[in-house]
């Protein structure tokens, strides 16, 4: 069997992964491209990875949530013209579609309203194999997703976005593109209650930047005002939050201190969030995996979980070559060892 390009197609960045026949990975790609910029940026993209790791002759199996980019008007009009544009760019290749059924079809218009928003699902399975109970944890740039993991099986309660969003499993927020502004309505500043202006003017990147645990894959980000993304520059959007400029009589200590407030703010979301799914069962480990994973091991902790790090769990199935890590790819991966596993047991 040839080697299996594992796609993950997201609203801002694309990351593939390169599986061998026995499953380790080879290679790795994560590439900002913000769909909603539109599709030349994505087909360039797709198309020099794919030079990248070998040229035609791949098998490929792709996952996606970049059909809610709002240049699409349906989230089925997405997956379409997605799944278009990957056609022609990887033409001549073999192409599978992993979709909410636990399996790959190679009819994705057919099928495009079982296709969106499947990452979530691929990782879970995956690392359901490894894991008998506990709950999976991707905190990304965006969302953070939540699965229980029962007898060594996914479970989860809702599988469309509006059921996720309702059952807890599914978070608007994420370490690099929340508006600070949907974190709360107001916040306490030196004591005393501070209403923030609801306007984009910060985002989680700008706090995670100054507070120095911004990954590097996430630098440089796309900021809320098209500046840039030093020290200052964050504490400037930040400080806009509650009214100021960063110049005016405060130091950097000060606002570094407000973008902790707003770092709380998230964690606390979250830990509610997971609270739920553990009181209802998942007890053992949380597995945690994305680019904003580090905010886990805290969490994990108030708990009452053992933390266990997809890198950690997943360390074997890395070339000795690879200097990347499975945590910041793993759906990616995911569908990539999955398809692998499907067709080998054919």
């Amino acid at each position: 069997m040839n080697d299996v390009m594992g796609w993950d197609i997201g609203g801002a960045h694309v990351k593939a992964v390169q599986v061998d026949e026995s499953g380790r990975a080879l290679q790795a790609w994560h590439r900002m491209v913000p769909l909603w910029k539109g599709l030349d940026r994505f087909a360039e993209a797709v198309g020099g990875i794919r030079e990248e790791a070998g040229g035609q002759g791949l098998r490929h199996a792709v996952t996606m949530t970049g059909e809610l980019a709002d240049i699409f008007p349906t989230r089925a009009e997405g997956v379409r013209r997605i799944v278009h544009c990957l056609a022609q760019v990887l033409s001549g290749d073999a192409l599978s579609y992993f979709s909410t059924g636990s399996e790959f079809v190679e009819d994705p218009v057919r099928h495009a309203h079982m296709i969106g928003s499947m990452n979530w699902y691929a990782s879970a399975r995956l690392i359901a194999r490894f894991v008998g109970q506990g709950v999976f944890v991707d905190i990304g740039s965006t969302t953070t997703d939540l699965v229980r993991i029962r007898g060594h099986q996914a479970v989860a309660t809702g599988f469309s976005d509006a059921e996720r969003l309702a059952y807890q499993e599914l978070l608007y927020t994420g370490v690099a593109r929340t508006p600070l502004m949907s974190l709360a309505a107001q916040i306490e500043v030196g004591g005393t209650p501070c209403n923030l202006m609801a306007e984009h003017f910060a985002t989680t990147a700008d706090v995670y930047n100054l507070l120095g645990q911004l990954p590097d894959n996430l630098y440089p980000f796309d900021t809320a005002d098209g500046t840039g993304c030093s020290e200052f520059e964050s504490a400037r959007r930040i400080a806009r939050m509650i009214g100021w400029d960063c110049e005016e009589g405060a130091n950097l200590d000060e606002w570094i201190r407000l973008a902790r407030i707003f770092a709380d703010l998230q964690q606390s979301r979250i830990l509610e969030s997971l609270r739920v799914h553990v009181s209802e069962g998942s007890s053992g480990v949380l597995v945690g995996a994305g680019t904003g994973r580090f905010l886990l091991p805290s969490l994990a902790d108030r708990c009452g979980l053992v933390y266990q790090d997809v890198d950690v769990l997943l360390k074997s199935r890395v070339a000795t070559k690879g200097t990347f890590t499975l945590a910041d790819c793993l759906p990616a991966y995911s569908v990539a060892e999955l398809y692998r596993l499907e067709h080998a047991s054919r």
